[in-house]
C-alpha cells in the first residue's frame, strides 16, 4: 500500500513530514510513504478543498510557524503620528502571543529556513502557554511553558535555550 503525505516544501513541514512517515513505517513496515511537495493555490489542489481532504489537525499534533496568521504592520520610529494610529489597531493579545513565539526562535537562531515551530495560547486572562518544536537531522524535540504573560518573552527564551541544548 502507499501512502503520500503532501507538504507545501518548508523546512518545517518537511521535519514533521519525515516524523508522521517514520510512525507509520513503525507501526506498518510494509507499508511505503512518499513524501510530496504540492503547489497549493489558497486552499485548493487540482480542484480539490485541502480541508476535505482528511481530519483536521489539533495545534499539538502539528504545530505552525511561528507568527502564523499575525499581521505585522511596520512603520518609521520617528513617524508619531503613524505609531499613534497603530497603537490603537494593535491587538494586544495578538501582540504578546507573538513576541513569546519570537522571542523562541530568536533564542534558537533560527529562521524561515530552521525547521521550527511554536504557538503561544492564553489559558487564562493572564496566562499563556507555549508549545514549541525544533527539529534537526536526529529527530524532533518539544518544550511546552506555561507563564503570566508579562514573562512572555522570558517563556520563549526559555523554552528555546532547552530545545537548543537538546538539538543542536
Amino acid at each position: 500500500m502507499l501512502i503520500r503525505i503532501g507538504t507545501r516544501g518548508s523546512s518545517l513541514a518537511i521535519a514533521q513530514a519525515l516524523e508522521a512517515k517514520q510512525k507509520l513505517m513503525d507501526f506498518f513496515p510494509d507499508l511505503s510513504v512518499e513524501i510530496i511537495k504540492i503547489k497549493t493555490s489558497g486552499d485548493k489542489y487540482a480542484n480539490v478543498n485541502l480541508a476535505e481532504i482528511g481530519e483536521v489537525l489539533p495545534p499539538k499534533t502539528m504545530l505552525s510557524a511561528v507568527g502564523q496568521g499575525a499581521i505585522c504592520i511596520q512603520c518609521r520610529k520617528n513617524d508619531v503620528k503613524a505609531i499613534d494610529l497603530l497603537e490603537k489597531i494593535n491587538d494586544n493579545k495578538s501582540f504578546i502571543r507573538v513576541r513569546s513565539e519570537r522571542s523562541f526562535m530568536k533564542t534558537v537562531n533560527g529562521s524561515c529556513f530552521t525547521p521550527l515551530a511554536a504557538l503561544a495560547e492564553y489559558v487564562s486572562e493572564n496566562m499563556l502557554r507555549l508549545c514549541c518544536m525544533l527539529a534537526d537531522e536526529k529527530g524532533i524535540y518539544f518544550a511546552e511553558r506555561t507563564s503570566f504573560v508579562e514573562d512572555a518573552e522570558e517563556m520563549g527564551m526559555d523554552a528555546g535555550l532547552e530545545l537548543k541544548s537538546r538539538c543542536l
